[in-house]
Formats: C-alpha cells, structure tokens, sequence
C-alpha cells in the first residue's frame, strides 16, 4: 500500500510534465511559424498624371463582391485572410494568459451607469440601461411624478440575439408618448432598416424602409417620421428626403427632396418646441439648409442659397429663428435672431452673439426662455447661458486642466434647466442639472467604477509641444502620481488630426490598465483635428496634411525631451483614416515607435481617393483632388502606402473588418504585405480581418475583447 502511495504521485509528476513539455512545444511550434507568402501580380495604376506599380493590387476587392463565395479572385482573397488570421493567431497564442488577465481588469473596472441615461418627456420619464451582461439597452420609462414604478417597455437584447450583426442607428419616442421608432442595421453595410413599436400594444409595426442612413424624426402628429434614404443607379448615388406616414386608412410614403448626390451627405433634426423640421445637406464645407413648419404642414422651404463654404444652421425660440453661421468669415461662427415673417431679410438679423477669434461656438441648445451654447475655449468646453428676456449672458465653467463636457438629453422646450454629462481623463462621467436662474450645479447622476479606483492617484495635465514651424501643439496627459518622470516610463499616445474631429477627453475605464502599469498615456490634439476650431482644422488639410504627421513627430519629441517617458518605449494607437498620420510617421520615422496598433486604418489613400465608385465629397475636402496635378503629387508624396521604404519597421498589430464602409479591408492587407517585403527587423507585422459580422457590432464583450488583444500586444513588447 505504501508502495502505491509513492507511485501515484510519480505518475502524476510524470503526465504534468508530459503536458507542460506537450504546451511548450506547441507554444515554440507557433512562435516560429512564419508569416505567410503572398502572391505578387504585375499591376499598374494608369492615373492621370504618373504611373503606378502596385503588386498587391489583387486584394482589392469591395465588401459587397466578397458576397460571392465562388469567385475565383474572392476564393483567392478569402484564402490570404485565413492565412494571415491563421499566423496572426498563432502569435497571440503565448498571451492568452496576459489577454485574459486584462479582459477581466476592464469587466472589473467597467460601470454600466456611465452608458445609461434618463429623460423626462412629458407625462413620463424614460431611462435607457444597460446590465453587465448586455450588448444594448432596455428602455424602461416611469411617470415624471413617481421615478420608483419602472416599468420595461422595451428590450434591444431580444431583437440583436436573432441577428450576428447588429448595430442600432436611433431610437426616439413619438411625441405622443406611444410609439418607439428606431433604426437598425443587419448586414454591417450601413444600410439601415426602420421599425415602430407599439408601447400599448407590445407590436412592431415593420415599415418598408430598408435602405435609410438612420437618422430619424418624429412628425408633430406621432404618426409619421421623416428619414434620409440613398440608392444608386448608373454608378449615380441619389439620396431622398422622405416623411412616412403610418395612419389608420393606410400607409404612405413621401418623397420632399431628392438630389443627385455625388458629394456630401443630409441630416435632420427636430427643434425641441416641436415646430420645426430642419434639412441639411453638407456639402464641400458648404450646408444647404430647409425647414417644414409643422403648424401649417408645408413642404420643405429653402431657408438661404447656398454660398460656397458658408453654413447656416437654425433653431426656433417662440416668433424667432435662432441662427448660427459663419458667413462673412466667420470661422468660429456667429448667432443672430431672425423673425420667421421675414427670415429672408438678413439685414434686419440682430447679433447676438458676435465673432471672437479665440472662442468657437461648438453646438447650442434652444429653450423657451433660455439659448445655451458649447462653446470651446482653447480646446476646453464652457457653456455660455443668454437669457432671451433680458439679454444678458454667464458661462458655467469648469476647473480641471483638461476634461469634456457636453449638453445632453435636454430635450423639454420649457424646462428651467440643461443637463450635461462632465467627464475627464481621470473622472468618471457624471450628470449635472443646471439651473438657470439660481445657477446651481447639482448632481443628478455619477458613474463609479467597479474597483478600488482613486482618482487622487492620477495626474492630469495639459502640456504644449512646439511642432516644426513654432506652432504650439497641444497635448493632454494622464499618468499615476507614483510613476517617476525621469524618462523610463513607456509613452502610449493616440490622437486627432483629421475631419475637424476632437477626441474626447473622457474616462476610459481601459486606459487605467495601462496607467497601472506605468504608461503614461497622451492624447495629441494635431492641426487637421477641431480642437482648437475651424481654423485649427483648416491648417492640417489638403495641401496641409503634412503638418498633421510634423505634429505627431514633434508631439512625441517633447515628451521624451522633457523626460516623459522613454524613446524606446513609444506606442501609439490610431483608427480608420485618421491612422494614415501614424502610417506616414511610421514610415518616415520607424525608429520612433516601438510597437502600433491600427483599427480599420486608411493607408491606401491615393487609391482610395481615385476609385469613383466609392469616394465622397468629404474625402476630397480633407485630403485633396488627385484629379487636380498638384494635389495628386502631394497626395502621392505621403500616402502610406506609397511610401514604404526598405527600413527596420517596429511591430505592429492591426485588426480590420471585412466589412468596413469607410476604409476597406484591403487597405491593411496591402499595407502588411508591402511592409513585410521593405522591412529589415524581425519585429512582427500582424493583421487579423474580422470574419464575424457580430465582433464588429454594438457588442461590448467582443469589443472589450478586442481592446485586450491590443493592449496585450503592447505590453509583450515591454519584455
């Protein structure tokens, strides 16, 4: 008996190293497979003013050809992905483990409240929310009177679980309180179906709309809603203004405006006394703009002509249009107030808010008694209150160095207070009620993490680094206290330089998984982003582009200059077109960054731009003509993926999905390819195509799990 006790165990001892030698081998097997071989093709691309070879042409491929699964070149294309998912996997196969550890960090840290909000309209409360286990929201409501009976009235999880892809465009009550109207897209393509539910009735009334962008209004009636719907004939896109009604005798469908439209793009939206539906068609920096008067059911009028790069964009108040423009060159934009009688006659507009230089009115919120405007001040928020009775004006600001700030779900006409959501870099969002006369700030709604977080622990700061020309870039930083400043910490830097956009400068419960760690992470705000406005933007597009990528450089230099972080440990993160800056940089400077993580990146720019089938005014607008010599050869000159050189490349991970609208999948496969041909490290080059329609939907876990293969790869690049 004794002999058997000393046996087992050494049975035991024996098949554990059996494993252990088994998963080693495995894990050294995979470490070693080498990157696939890709086929190269003689191509050339016979453009108008030079030639181009590109070996790589092949993949090129729309989304919607790859539908058919029995072409030979779709079969050729399928087969590359799987190869490459295949080696990209097999390199990930040793940080399962770290992958795993920071999956579980972001479900620890993640709070649902910050996504989950509330308004009141009018008889009733409403509050969308969503539960740690949920993709999308479940919308209960309550009467304003009495918030304790919740009621469920609408689950989003019951209708995405019959669909792998599904992401919801809008979701808006009727006015009468009766109906949910919301837009859904199925199939990734960005075409979006509409459907109204019945709250009384617990039915769906499906509609026959299938192709809208998803944007949604609701009539003054609660028995019609109006949509933008595009379609193509002849290679020609024609998008339509439409009113749907859905009434007791029928149903009928209703086309307002319909423009051939090459360039640009439509939005609507409802003035929140409910008088008003106001058109707009952006187009080459220019909006033309309409409104329908719902008290007289009139069809659309055209509010101005339109003027090349002027913008007019309106509100109601009682008698008056309130009207922000930028006409005059007016970049920051200006407000004036209009008599409906005589909107015409601007002459007899009367100023209400003039043109400063240093100040941009972002967005403003029109109330009965009350005009509030974002406004951005050196890239900051404040809000500035005008009361329209007296004329007079105050800002409700903020103090922390760097933050966001934004007017959300205001959607009573004759309330006596806005709502916003505060945030910062370190702050978890937070709800405020704002009353207007008193100028009170209270506190109606706070997201706590799920973890021992301290926001004491964290430093916040925003720093200017001086790009090549002088100009003053700023950078905002978060970074824990107890991380030395003495040049070792790893640097992870991402940012805006594209479309006027600004990234958010809010809390990423993610983020905090690298700052425990010892980054220290930095958002750079780069000219050709709208951080500090319209001007701002302006000087980083076109035949400016370049001065996006000479901002990111410099923008990293002064964070190791001034003993930031480390030269060897800069990482950075970028999506879609606006990771073309990063692109070029990492061409022109591959020695500067030690690792790269890319969502769906443009680099195929040039190509991009000249393929009519898909392009749109917007691109043209921000990045140049190619169909104009100049620009095409500027174009040329940084396009990432006409510029890869034989250099020693830092390891890179890109993720892209098949089934990406704006930049396409082959963009990241010819990129990867070409690199791997020039590149004289042995660094890895990993891209993985999402196949699953579903990983690149509204779902949170998939996306958290996404998120962690990023991060997972940086930080094996720190051993």
């Amino acid at each position: 008996m004794k002999n058997w006790i000393i046996i087992i165990p050494l049975v035991l001892l024996s098949s554990c190293r059996w494993v252990k030698t088994k998963e080693e081998q495995k894990s050294k097997e995979l470490q070693e497979m080498n990157a696939p071989n890709i086929e190269q093709e003689n191509f050339i691309h016979a453009d108008k003013f030079s030639s181009r070879i590109d070996y790589f042409n092949w993949m090129m491929l729309d989304p919607q050809e790859m539908k058919d699964s029995t072409a030979s070149n779709v079969k050729r294309i399928y087969q590359h992905i799987l190869a490459e998912n295949e080696y990209t996997d097999a390199k990930f196969y040793v940080l399962q483990d770290l992958k795993s550890e920071l999956t579980e960090e972001f479900n620890s840290f993640q709070s649902m409240d910050g996504e989950n909000s509330q308004f009141v309209q009018g008889e009733f409360k409403y509050y969308f929310e969503y539960t740690s286990e949920s993709s999308y929201p479940e919308i209960y409501r309550s009467s304003a009177e009495n918030e304790g009976q919740k009621e469920l009235i609408f689950d989003f999880n019951k209708i995405g679980v019959d669909f792998n892809y599904f992401q919801i465009g809008e979701v808006l009550i009727s006015p009468n309180n009766q109906y949910i109207a919301y837009s859904a897209d199925t199939t990734g393509s960005q075409k979006f179906f509409i459907s109204i539910y019945d709250i009384s009735k617990n039915l769906t009334q499906k509609t026959s709309i299938k192709k809208c962008d998803g944007q949604i209004i609701w009539g003054s009636d609660s028995r019609s809603i109006y949509f933008i719907e595009s379609t193509k004939n002849n290679g020609k896109r024609t998008s339509s203004v439409y009113q749907y009604h859905f009434l007791e005798s029928g149903i009928n469908k209703e086309k307002l405006i319909d423009t051939q439209l090459q360039e640009g793009f439509w939005t609507i939206e409802r003035s929140k006394s409910g008088r008003f539906i106001f058109i707009y068609l952006h187009n080459n920096n220019t909006v033309t703009t309409f409104f329908i008067d719902l008290q007289r059911n009139q069809k659309p009028v055209l509010f101005k002509e339109p003027e090349k790069g002027v913008r007019y964009i309106l509100g109601h108040q009682k008698e008056h249009f309130i009207i922000k423009t930028n006409q005059n060159s007016s970049d920051n934009f200006r407000l004036f107030k209009s008599k409906i009688s005589d909107f015409q006659r601007s002459d007899k507009w009367e100023v209400l808010v003039g043109h400063r230089e240093d100040v941009v009115i972002e967005k403003m919120d029109i109330f009965e008694k009350f005009i509030v405007l974002e406004e951005k001040v050196d890239g900051l928020e404040k809000f500035h209150i005008l009361n329209s009775e007296n004329g007079l004006g105050h800002y409700a600001e903020f103090q922390e160095e760097t933050y966001s700030a934004r007017l959300v779900n205001n959607n009573d006409y004759y309330a006596e207070y806005f709502t916003y959501q505060y945030s910062s870099l370190s702050t978890p969002p937070s709800i405020f009620l704002y009353e207007f006369e008193s100028r009170k700030n209270n506190l109606i709604q706070r997201s706590e993490p799920n973890s021992d977080f301290d926001e004491d622990d964290f430093k916040t700061e925003r720093i200017w680094a001086t790009s090549f020309d002088g100009t003053k870039i700023p950078v905002s930083l978060i970074y824990k206290k107890n991380v030395s400043l003495d040049g070792k910490a790893p640097i992870f830097i991402e940012y805006e330089g594209s479309y006027g956009n600004t990234k958010e400068l809010s809390f990423k419960p993610e983020r905090f998984s690298l700052l425990e760690r010892g980054f220290v992470c930095a958002i750079a705000h780069l000219r050709g982003g709208g951080y500090l406005g319209e001007k701002w933007h302006s000087e980083g597009m076109k035949l400016r582009k370049v001065r996006s990528v000479m901002d990111l450089e410099y923008s990293i230099r002064h964070l190791i200059n001034n003993e930031y972080g480390s030269a060897e440990k800069v990482f950075i993160s970028a999506n879609g077109a606006n990771a073309l800056i990063a692109g070029t940089l990492v061409n022109n400077h591959p020695e500067m960054i030690r690792g790269a993580i890319f969502k769906n990146p443009g680099f195929d720019l040039l190509t991009r731009l000249l393929n009519e089938e898909n392009i749109n005014r917007n691109e043209i607008e921000e990045w140049g003509n190619p169909e104009i010599e100049e620009q095409y050869f500027y174009i040329k000159s940084y396009s990432p993926y006409e510029n890869i050189h034989s250099a020693y490349f830092p390891s890179i991970f890109i993720q892209c999905d098949l089934n990406s609208t704006k930049t396409k999948f082959w963009e990241s496969l010819k990129w990867v390819a070409r690199v791997r041909e020039k590149m004289t490290s042995s660094n890895k080059i990993l891209v993985h195509t999402n196949l699953n329609k579903k990983a690149s939907s509204q779902d949170k876990t998939v996306a958290l799990e996404k998120k962690a293969e990023q991060f997972a790869f940086l930080i094996s690049l720190l051993d």
